[in-house]
Order: C-alpha cells, then structure tokens, then sequence
C-alpha cells in the first residue's frame, strides 16, 4: 500500500480550463467530490500532496490546497521528479512508497519513477502509454471531476 500520493494540480485536481471574467480576474474549477477522497486518504494516514508548474495559478492552486488541508509545492525552477524526491526525503519515504497523478508531459520522470502511476482519461497519449506500461491506473473519471477521489478509492480498496 502507499503511504504517500503526490498530485498535479491542473487537469487532475481542476479541469484544466482557466475561466476569465470582464475584469481578467482568473478562475479554476475544482471538484468537492474530490475533497472526500483526500479526506479518506488522510484518515487512512496517505499523505496528500499537491506539486504544481503552472507558474500563475498558485494563488488559486494554494488556496485549493489550504481548503483540503494538504501541503502546495510549485515545480517551475524544478522538474516535479526533482520536488518529489526531495519531499520523498522529507518525508522519510521511498520511491516504492509513492503514487502520483499527473496527466502532461511535466509529470513524466515522477510517474516512471513512483511505484503507483495514475492518470486520467484525458492525460496526452505519453503519459496514458507509459501509466497502462508501467500497469499504474487510468481514472474513468476526467480530471477536475473526482478523478482524485477515484484513485484514492482505488488505492484504499486493494
């Protein structure tokens, strides 16, 4: 079982769509659905972590992170395999102890690496290839629609 699940932030926690109203003032939509899951995954001691290389979202990304309780990393000065491994170390975990979510091309080097690669229905065709490669998991659920809840769930229930 894993004991700690890192996601992407933009197309697994949100839909991936940024919303902008008259003003410019930018938008993101989140599913409560998956608020459940990571609640579930919290009581069950998985660690939650959010880790993000969209370098503008990070007020509304944060404030996601905040609401759900869990920790928000940004990878822009760092790849995400980078910024996992160095929490992995602080956390005192191993690769074989990790899941991740992701669904571009950033997400990569950390879901060839982590024992439990996931994704979502929606992910480029690199990143569904090397997760059905590496018999990781595919969501029925797209992301920003409790995808996140799903993998939980999934990981829970083995």
């Amino acid at each position: 079982m894993i004991s700690v699940l890192f996601l992407d932030c933009d197309g697994i926690l949100t839909t991936g769509t940024y919303l902008y109203d008259d003003t410019g003032k930018r938008y993101k939509e989140f599913s409560s659905i998956d608020s459940n899951g990571v609640n579930e995954a919290l009581q069950k001691n998985i660690a939650v972590e959010v880790i993000s290389s969209d370098p503008t979202g990070d007020d509304i990304n944060e404030a996601r992170c905040n609401d759900m309780g869990i920790p928000y990393y940004r990878a822009i000065e760092d790849s995400k395999e980078t910024v996992v491994s160095r929490r992995l170390k602080e956390l005192d975990k191993e690769w074989e102890e990790a899941a991740m979510m992701g669904d571009d091309i950033t997400d990569i080097e950390a879901l060839k690496k982590v024992n439990v690669p996931v994704t979502v229905p929606n992910a480029v065709k690199r990143v569904k290839n090397l997760v059905r490669d590496r018999n990781g998991y595919i969501t029925s659920r797209q992301g920003g629609h409790g995808a996140v809840a799903e993998a939980i769930r999934y990981q829970i229930d083995k």
